[in-house]
């Protein structure tokens, strides 16, 4: 990998770097990388150290993985992460707005507003970068003993 920064990726680009390295990682490396694609979260929240620690290797795996992905600093590697985290769905938030400023004018328009809002919806939760993110709940779902849902309005 060339040592120029990839900030301009997100996360799902870095995740899949991590799995195409997978399988070619030396050891302390694949213990790293497996434990950034089961937990990608811990990436943004917790520091170098923590993570390392959590996947037993030392902190240097972690810089090192970092850099031979091509970014020059931990921090840039980690962004994506973050970003992923901290990164409001305006998309949804900006639909929604549009939908209540229509209000009750045409109720006909408002429905077929209120559909497309829907289908809109499910066509972002259902979003390349957020596979990954649906994948790893499904199986979390599957492995449960019990599931617990909680409707709110």
């Amino acid at each position: 990998m060339t040592n120029k920064a990839k900030t301009t990726l997100n996360f799902v680009e870095v995740m899949q770097q991590l799995s195409d390295i997978l399988g070619e990682s030396a050891p302390q490396q694949y213990k790293a990388v497996k434990y950034i694609l089961d937990h990608p979260e811990d990436v943004a929240l917790k520091s170098m150290r923590h993570i390392a620690r959590d996947a037993g290797v030392k902190p240097t795996t972690i810089s090192r993985l970092s850099k031979n992905l091509g970014f020059n600093k931990y921090a840039e590697f980690r962004a994506p992460f973050v970003q992923r985290l901290t990164k409001p769905d305006t998309d949804f938030v900006s639909r929604l707005e549009n939908v209540q400023q229509q209000g009750s004018k045409n109720i006909t328009a408002l429905f077929e507003q209120i559909r497309e809002q829907d289908i809109a919806n499910i066509q972002s939760s259902l979003a390349n970068d957020k596979l990954l993110e649906l994948l790893a709940s499904t199986e979390t779902l599957n492995a449960s003993e019990r599931v617990y849902i909680l409707g709110l309005r």
